[in-house]
């Protein structure tokens, strides 16, 4: 946990000038940091969540999207939902990226992490 916690720490420090909403974190709180997920900013319009998270897979980085609604999951979709039953849930969705997080993730790795973000995010 206090890895994850100073791994969490740099992660702000580093992301902060980004088009990101961050985590936020409660000072008398300590958080586990079992992921930690950033938001595209609503005003972000350079490029598309698509985009955005397939270039960062495409460079290596094990990035994940937490969390798909339930009801549009292939079982619920068969039995007929569709989109707009929950839109925030929705817009979190196809705006929250899970940075790869874990004890042993090296300050190398995940200065790597933040460059490639940071290049994908880059006004083009």
């Amino acid at each position: 946990i206090k890895r994850r916690n100073m791994l969490a720490c740099r992660y702000t420090e580093m992301l902060t000038s980004l088009p990101l909403q961050l985590p936020i974190v409660q000072k008398e709180n300590m958080s586990a940091f079992h992921l930690y997920v950033v938001r595209l900013q609503a005003s972000y319009k350079d490029k598309t969540y698509k985009q955005v998270y397939e270039t960062l897979r495409e460079e290596g980085i094990g990035v994940n999207k937490h969390y798909i609604p339930v009801y549009m999951q292939p079982y619920y979709r068969d039995m007929g939902f569709t989109t707009g039953y929950c839109p925030t849930a929705e817009a979190y969705s196809e705006s929250a990226i899970t940075l790869p997080l874990f004890p042993s993730l090296t300050d190398q790795q995940q200065d790597q992490v933040v460059d490639v973000l940071s290049n994908v995010l880059a006004k083009t």
